[in-house]
């Protein structure tokens, strides 16, 4: 019995789609059955098998095609320098046992990666992202309608904000953020559309009563759209540029300003829940160990002495990171890790604006939205460098493929081949013809 080509296809999409769910964090509590106070995702045999099953599929896949894996990885050296640091800092963490488990698993998701870069274009990988996002984001909502309270969330968080089929809100609102920004990306041009995805996300967004995470939606749908100024005449491009520039820096002028009057406006405090005395703390120890950190993902561990006394320090008794993901690199690698991350993004911006420029298509658009994405989501939450995150699937997707599509781009360049002596005579005879008036 042979299986229609459709049905294979329809197999392998799924597949994917189901891998970036899983990398979300949806419907972990549920599954769980509690809290994250009661282990996470990782003590759940259902997410141990699935996640062995993703990282067996990555694996077989990449020696299948060692080869063209073996050359992006040679052309991403900026990703391999990163994802080596993390592996490296084994040997001088203060909890090895925690650094060696993020660093396999982060390998295998860059395996994943790779796979997922050598199968689809770029394009393809927003609209399976898209299609992925939108599934938990109407998954959500279901949950919210006509199963409130089914899904448990932490104690901790509020219970009148939606959490959808996630545990905490901040993930529910990051992947609103992201999934109307995929969304719009990859929909039609049709206005009635665009304006009902926009809405929608920003619906939600303010039902989840994350109001950094509707801030960043507003933002990114509004940088999604600006792109284009970018294909302007140079004139009206630098105006426009200028203009941008200056409005931005009055407006962070006024909110450093009237931090406190800000932050009253959004219901918020001016330490943020206790974020600015955290990234106090941390700093201090920072400078205890600058160059190379306490080991990717040690810092914070149940049993780390440095995060023991800043949590009484701040009285946040389960404060997991920084919530300042440049903070958290920093503590984790120092600034060698810090540096190598920021050349690692920057190598990544410039083959995506390098994308963006090649063509007039509207997904080219995503891979320089979703890095502004990532650069403005870690300076308040965790970072994207993590195993089994849907963040890292992306941002590590993208970098391969851009690579991938330019390798793709040259080879099909036609090359002017060197003439043979006769072809040249022959060549020279027929230009010297001249042409009639």
């Amino acid at each position: 019995m042979t299986i229609p080509p459709k049905y294979v296809r329809l197999g392998i999409d799924c597949y994917y789609m189901g891998a970036m769910v899983l990398g979300s964090e949806a419907f972990g509590s549920l599954i769980r059955g509690g809290s994250a106070s009661a282990g996470g995702a990782a003590s759940s045999p259902i997410f141990t098998v699935s996640w062995a099953a993703v990282y067996a599929i990555s694996l077989f896949r990449v020696v299948q095609r060692r080869r063209e894996a073996f050359k992006l990885l040679r052309a991403n050296k900026a990703l391999v320098l990163m994802v080596g640091l993390v592996c490296a800092s084994y040997f001088w963490s203060i909890e090895r046992s925690m650094t060696l488990h993020g660093a396999v698993t982060l390998v295998l998701t860059t395996f994943f990666a790779i796979d997922f870069s050598l199968r689809f274009s770029i394009k393809r990988q927003l609209e399976l992202a898209a299609k992925a996002m939108a599934f938990v984001l109407f998954a959500s909502i279901i949950a919210e309608v006509f199963f409130p309270g089914v899904v448990p969330v932490e104690p901790s968080e509020s219970a009148t904000a939606w959490h959808g089929v996630f545990e905490f809100k901040n993930n529910f609102g990051r992947m609103i953020c992201l999934g109307t920004v995929a969304l719009l990306a990859s929909s039609r041009k049709s206005v009635p559309l665009r304006t009902f995805i926009f809405l929608s996300g920003l619906g939600l967004a303010i039902l989840s009563k994350a109001v950094s995470f509707a801030g960043y939606t507003v933002l990114l749908c509004a940088v999604l759209a600006g792109w284009s100024i970018l294909k302007w005449r140079p004139k009206p491009r630098l105006v426009a540029i200028l203009a941008i520039t200056a409005v931005s820096a009055v407006a962070v002028a006024y909110i450093s300003a009237n931090i406190v009057k800000v932050t009253a406006m959004l219901d918020k405090d001016p330490h943020m829940t206790g974020r600015v005395d955290l990234w106090e703390w941390s700093y201090v120890y920072i400078q205890k160990k600058p160059m190379l950190g306490y080991g990717a993902g040690a810092f914070w561990g149940p049993d780390s002495q440095p995060a023991r006394r800043i949590r009484e320090a701040v009285n946040w008794d389960d404060a997991p990171h920084a919530h300042d993901a440049y903070i958290d690199t920093a503590l984790s690698l120092g600034w060698v890790g810090l540096a190598a991350y920021f050349l690692l993004y920057g190598v990544v911006f410039r083959r995506a604006y390098r994308y963006f420029m090649a063509g007039p298509e509207d997904y080219r658009r995503w891979p320089l939205t979703y890095l502004v994405f990532v650069m403005i989501y870690q300076f308040t939450e965790s970072g994207i460098l993590g195993g089994g995150s849907i963040l890292w699937m992306l941002f590590a997707g993208m970098a391969f493929s851009l690579t991938y599509e330019e390798q793709a781009s040259r080879a099909y360049v036609p090359r002017r081949l060197p003439m043979v002596p006769a072809q040249k005579a022959s060549y020279i005879q027929a230009s010297s013809i001249p042409t009639s008036s």
